[in-house]
């Protein structure tokens, strides 16, 4: 019985560990991705993205509705002035958005009502913009904003306990 007991303990403490672990310290895992929502040091959109590929990450490339939700309910009760750079732009074509480190399309989007909307031009970069409750905004890809980097969480080997 007591051999039991000790097996379970210890599973239990390695599913715990492993819920945490695989993402480096002060980041926040969700599915197989860690985040880390830097807001202490704003940067515009390029100086973000070079910000995160220097940590091996990028910015964030948002991939569904679940993603989406985790990352606002973390940014929600923040104070950045604008927002959060996500890796997200129409520089290259007006209109054609695509994620910066894929090249690809978003396949799910979070625009709030009135954008992307272009307004004054050259607003090339989205982020989630605090001022329509974090949802997505197009923006002036030089304005100093909080951001989000993103890696995929590392796997460790699993020890099997006998």
């Amino acid at each position: 019985m007591e051999k039991k007991l000790i097996l379970l303990l210890t599973m239990v403490s390695f599913i715990l560990g492993a819920w945490s672990a695989g993402c480096p310290d002060h980041w926040k895992r969700h599915g197989n991705y860690c985040y880390a929502f830097i807001q202490d040091v704003p940067e515009d959109f390029i100086e973000a993205g070079s910000f995160c590929e220097r940590r091996n990450s990028k910015l964030v490339e948002i991939e569904s509705a679940d993603e989406n939700t985790f990352l606002r309910t973390q940014i929600t009760g923040t104070h950045p002035q604008e927002g959060y750079w996500i890796g997200l732009s129409d520089i290259l074509f007006e209109g054609d958005w695509l994620w910066t480190s894929s090249q690809t399309s978003p396949s799910y989007t979070d625009w709030s009502p009135t954008s992307p909307n272009n307004a004054g031009h050259h607003q090339d970069c989205a982020m989630f913009y605090a001022p329509e409750s974090f949802h997505w905004n197009d923006h002036y890809c030089t304005v100093k904003a909080a951001f989000i980097c993103e890696m995929e969480a590392q796997t460790e080997p699993v020890d099997v306990v006998g």
